[in-house]
């Protein structure tokens, strides 16, 4: 049997590839990139790449149907959020050349949002946490103070479909109702319906099951054990246990409901306070633990494609327990995260373990009914791709997408800017940059100006070049001190430096300290913790090569005062001729300014100079502040030499 598996790079897709493959089917892996995890697999008959249908939805199944049709496919196997959701959306149209084992694009869409999930667990009575439904912005001023917190910002999809692309959505956290509704004003509008749901502290559980026109003829228990990032994502390491009961019952009455047909996986929190299972989400596809399922003797990707060609109609419950399964790269990012990031930025639950017990526990490589995920040595190249792969990954910190742009950039509605808006896009679009960070001088403006200003910064954008408005403010009481509010719309008129500061985040900007070194180094007090950013480095006061070591060391104070301040490089630019290579490289899509204002407050960014490259959060150590130090009486000296010499030229030519 010919069958084709999407999503060649995701752990499902290669423990899809092994099990159907081991049996003597012949599987076609795709993937937006060659070789992929999957098809690097001893058991891999033809991999090959697709387009990307995260951003052209249109020419992936364009071109799937042409691959199905080319290799003879019998059945088309799905993998992620995106690929299921495309291919069940056009069901009819593939299932003219190949089965589709999945339900329908309905029903899957509808168990893919979890806003109505919820509610409709709600009216089945299935347990679900104390949850508030938001609709739109609108409802975020009649939030109450009596919600308890800290509350998990949960959208109703972690994929939405817009202008035949997706766009990926995020969970977050709120620790008081001021940052709550902060969070939710600098949502993207594609991040609603969302909702406010009570943080359940216990461990997770997942049932997972196949169903046949409505009927389970398959199902599975499992518990995490460590999951990536800590606070709760992706499993690293996982066990089979018995069926919770509860939990099995709460998913199958939902998908009973349903009429299901295929696989699915219920989502479930065991509550600490009640050991009540609270429905978290379901899953309409393959689950990233698929393996664990089918080291215990629950093959889903067999039991699947034999009821998609009706055969047999067994029942399979019976299943090992106790069998562990670990992703070893998962579980060393988690391990570095809990290295690297404290408590508070990590959002961890109450009773997580500490830094050393994490570190004993991670090296524990061997145990009884332990299985490696990837790693495998009956089939060993897959392992060695996703070691290739991390190790790239983490060089590029490339996540989905990365995009290069300026930041510091004046045009010539500054009154000392030569370059046009237009000239400043053209400039981008030449050099392959994605974005401006505008800062015009506030001394210049007046609401009429600026209602101009950012019309024209809308009129300029493009599909390849985003232009952000900011301005620059200045301050009778702090003369030489500079604040940036990059990201807003609306003109500030004060010279109140906190009533500016409150007002760059209200319109859902950032509000950032520009070169530090020109002000002495001197941040007012009143206004630590509710900046959002320091130009650590300026290459027009500091150098393109590096910053100076009294703006490291001053980042480094005001952390200890706002753990959530990021570290930014900005040109100070007031025409195109001054451009000094430091750029902002973004690891984040974004199809509009809110998208790209909330990645670089999350700090989904690092800074690149001609030299050496700044993380958006870095930890500044003595070591650092000396080597900047060091590195800066050496440019000077370059400096004067260059000087010397340029003077000495001069002499001899006259």
């Amino acid at each position: 049997m010919n069958i084709l598996v999407t999503d060649g790079n995701t752990r499902p897709a290669l423990a899809i590839v092994r099990s159907l493959g081991s049996k003597g089917n012949k599987l076609f892996v795709g993937e937006t990139t060659e070789p992929s995890l999957a098809s690097s697999s001893r058991y891999c008959f033809e991999g090959f790449m697709y387009p990307d249908p995260f951003k052209d939805t249109d020419r992936f199944l364009d071109f799937l149907i042409q691959v199905i049709q080319e290799y003879a496919i019998d059945i088309v196997l799905p993998v992620t959020d995106v690929t299921t959701l495309s291919v069940t959306a056009n069901k009819k149209e593939i299932e003219r050349f190949c089965s589709v084992p999945f339900a329908d694009s309905e029903t899957t869409g509808f168990l893919s949002n979890k806003f109505k999930v919820l509610q409709f667990a709600q009216k089945l009575n299935i347990p679900i946490p104390k949850t508030i439904f938001i609709l739109d912005k609108i409802q975020i001023n009649s939030l109450s103070k009596d919600l308890t917190f800290p509350v998990v910002i949960k959208p109703a999809r972690s994929r939405v479909y817009s202008d035949n692309k997706w766009i990926s959505t995020d969970v977050s956290y709120a620790d008081n109702l001021e940052e709550l509704k902060n969070v939710l004003k600098n949502r993207s509008e594609t991040d609603f319906p969302l909702m406010l749901q009570e943080r359940i502290v216990g461990p997770g559980i997942g049932i997972f099951v196949c169903y046949k026109r409505g009927k389970c003829i398959a199902h599975f228990c499992h518990r995490r054990l460590r999951e990536k990032p800590p606070s709760g994502g992706v499993s690293v390491l996982s066990e089979s246990i018995p069926v919770v009961p509860l939990a099995k019952e709460y998913t199958e009455k939902l998908l009973n409901r349903l009429n299901w047909h295929g696989v699915a996986m219920g989502e479930f929190k065991l509550d600490e306070q009640d050991n009540i299972p609270k429905l978290m989400e379901v899953n309409s596809r393959f689950w990233g633990s698929l393996q664990l399922a089918i080291s215990s003797g629950i093959d889903f990707p067999s039991i699947l494609v034999n009821m998609s060609e009706n055969k047999g109609d067994n029942k399979i419950f019976d299943y090992k327990t106790s069998v562990r399964n670990r992703w070893f790269w998962g579980d060393f990012d988690r391990l570095c995260m809990l290295l690297l990031k404290n408590k508070n930025e990590l959002n961890l639950p109450p009773g997580h373990k500490g830094r050393i017990m994490s570190i004993l526990d991670f090296f524990k490589i061997s145990g009884k009914g332990l299985h490696y995920e990837v790693l495998s040595f009956n089939d060993i190249k897959p392992w060695f791709c996703e070691t290739l792969q991390w190790f790239k990954k983490k060089d590029s910190k490339a996540i989905y997408d990365k995009t290069e742009g300026l930041f510091h950039v004046h045009s010539n509605y500054s009154n000392d800017g030569k370059s046009s808006v237009t000239e400043l896009v053209r400039f981008c679009e030449d050099k392959g940059y994605g974005f401006i960070l505008m800062t015009e001088h506030s001394d210049d403006f007046n609401e009429l100006k600026m209602r101009s200003y950012v019309e024209e910064c809308k009129r300029s954008s493009n599909e390849r070049v985003l232009v952000i408005p900011g301005l620059e403010f200045s301050f009778s009481e702090y003369p030489n001190l500079h604040l940036l509010g990059v990201g807003i719309n609306e003109y500030i008129d004060s010279q109140n430096i906190t009533a500016v500061v409150e007002g760059i985040r209200r319109q859902g900007g950032l509000a950032i300290i520009a070169h530090p070194s020109r002000n002495n180094h001197f941040v007012p007090a009143e206004i630590i913790d509710k900046i959002d950013g320091l130009e650590m480095w300026n290459a027009a006061y500091d150098s393109r090569y590096l910053p100076r070591y009294k703006s490291a060391r001053l980042y480094k104070n005001l952390r200890k005062k706002n753990n959530s301040l990021i570290a930014l490089g900005g040109l100070d630019m007031h025409m195109i001729n001054n451009f000094k290579d430091l750029t902002i490289t973004v690891y984040s899509k974004y199809t509009n300014s809110k998208d790209l204002i909330t990645a670089l407050k999350k700090g989904q960014f690092n800074t690149k100079g001609k030299i050496i490259k700044l993380k958006s959060k870095l930890k500044i150590g003595c070591l650092s502040q000396c080597v900047l130090f060091m590195g800066h009486i050496l440019l000077d000296i370059a400096d004067y030499i260059y000087w010397a010499i340029f003077r000495l030229k001069k002499v001899f030519q006259n």
